[in-house]
């Protein structure tokens, strides 16, 4: 995450919490180094947070 993101957000000025905004390549640096596999990410979407779907490549 960006140094920008650790903000605090004001509730009263947003509708919403703001999702976090990751790479499918980050995901995939992730996969490797934390999970020891090889994986290509898509991004499956979402309105709060980040998913993705790992395929061994």
């Amino acid at each position: 995450m960006l140094p920008d993101e650790y903000r605090t957000i004001d509730f009263f000025t947003k509708d919403a919490l703001p999702a976090p905004r990751m790479a499918p390549a980050e995901a995939e640096l992730i996969a490797a180094e934390h999970l020891g596999i090889t994986a290509r990410a898509q991004a499956l979407g979402s309105q709060q947070d980040a998913n993705f779907l790992l395929a061994h490549r």
